[in-house]
C-alpha cells in the first residue's frame, strides 16, 4: 500500500512539473500579448492625432473659404465657431 502512495506521489509531481511548466509558458505569451496590446494603442493614439489635425486643417480650409464669400458680420460669426 506504501508503494502505491508513493508511485501516486510520483505521478501527481509530475503532472504539477508540466502543469508549472505549461503556466511559465502561457504566463510568457500573456506578457507578449500585452506588449503588442500597448504597442497597437499607441499606434491607435497617434493614427487619432494626426486624423485630428488633418481634421483641422480642413476644417480651417473650409473656414477660410466662407469666411472670404461672406458679410464681415457673418465672417466674425463663423470665425467664433472656428476658434471654440
Amino acid at each position: 500500500m506504501l508503494l502505491e502512495h508513493k508511485l501516486h506521489a510520483t505521478r501527481l509531481q509530475s503532472e504539477v512539473a508540466v502543469l508549472s511548466n505549461e503556466k511559465i509558458a502561457t504566463e510568457k505569451v500573456v506578457e507578449e500579448l500585452l506588449e503588442e496590446i500597448s504597442r497597437f494603442e499607441e499606434g491607435v493614439s497617434t493614427l487619432e492625432s494626426e486624423m485630428h489635425q488633418v481634421c483641422d486643417v480642413q476644417l480651417g480650409r473650409v473656414v477660410v473659404l466662407l469666411m472670404a464669400g461672406l458679410h464681415s458680420n457673418s465672417t466674425y460669426f463663423i470665425a467664433l465657431f472656428y476658434t471654440s
